[in-house]
C-alpha cells in the first residue's frame, strides 16, 4: 500500500511538472502569435507608404522581403508548437489516467484489508463466544 501510494505522488508530481510545460508551451505560442501579428502591421504599413526615391523603393522592397520572411518562418514556428502542444495534451491526459487507474487500485485494497480485517473480527467475535461461559 506505501507503494501505492508513493506511485501516486510521484505520478502526481509528474503531472505538475508537464502541466507547467504546457503552460511554458502555451506562453511560448502566444509570444510568437504577437510578433507575428507585428509583423503583418509592419507590412501593411510599408505598403501605404508612397515612396519617388529608388533608393528608398529599393529599402521598402527588402524590408518587405525580409517581414514576409520572418512572417513565414513565425507560422511554421507556431505550427510546430501547436504539435509539441497537441503532444504535451496527449502525455497529460495520459498521466492523469495513470493516477486514475492507481487510485482505483488503492481504493480496490483497501477495501480487500477491510473486508479481511472485518472477517477476522467476526472469526474472533465468534470463538469468544463459542467459548464455555464460567459463572
Amino acid at each position: 500500500m506505501k507503494l501505492l501510494n508513493l506511485l501516486i505522488e510521484i505520478k502526481k508530481k509528474e503531472l505538475e511538472i508537464e502541466k507547467r510545460k504546457l503552460f511554458l508551451i502555451e506562453k511560448k505560442k502566444s509570444e510568437l502569435e504577437a510578433k507575428l501579428k507585428k509583423c503583418k502591421e509592419e507590412l501593411e504599413e510599408t505598403k501605404k507608404l508612397d515612396v519617388e526615391n529608388i533608393l528608398i523603393l529599393s529599402l521598402r522592397t527588402t524590408f518587405q522581403n525580409q517581414l514576409l520572411e520572418d512572417i513565414e518562418n513565425l507560422e511554421k514556428l507556431i505550427i510546430s508548437i501547436d504539435r509539441v502542444f497537441e503532444k504535451q495534451k496527449e502525455k497529460i491526459f495520459t498521466i492523469n489516467s495513470e493516477i486514475k487507474l492507481l487510485e482505483k487500485k488503492k481504493k480496490a485494497e483497501t477495501l480487500k484489508i477491510r473486508k479481511k480485517e472485518d472477517i477476522l473480527i467476526e472469526r474472533f467475535v465468534n470463538e469468544v463466544l463459542s467459548y464455555p461461559r464460567s459463572v
